[in-house]
């Protein structure tokens, strides 16, 4: 669900907009950093990576990239006090 409504967020359902494609990419690690702030790294990355995966998937891209994006957000909670 999450998935798909990013990806109608920014209209890149079946297109290879780089501009989409990099919106939601940091769109990823943005929700990975901001789940990891209100629970454990490891919960954020179990949360996430089904996101990331089906995002990437519908897309049509490499799914590693939006992996990654989901690990180094969610080991970023030492960007805010909070964390």
């Amino acid at each position: 669900l999450i998935a798909n409504s990013v990806t109608g967020l920014f209209d890149i359902e079946g297109s290879h907009d780089l501009t989409g494609i990099y919106l939601s990419f940091i769109s990823i690690y943005l929700l990975t950093w901001i789940i990891t702030e209100m629970v454990t790294n490891n919960a954020a990355a179990a949360l996430m990576f089904p996101v990331a995966f089906g995002l990437a998937e519908s897309i049509g891209v490499n799914y590693m990239p939006f992996v990654m994006a989901v690990a180094y957000g969610a080991s970023a909670s030492f960007i805010s006090p909070f964390g």
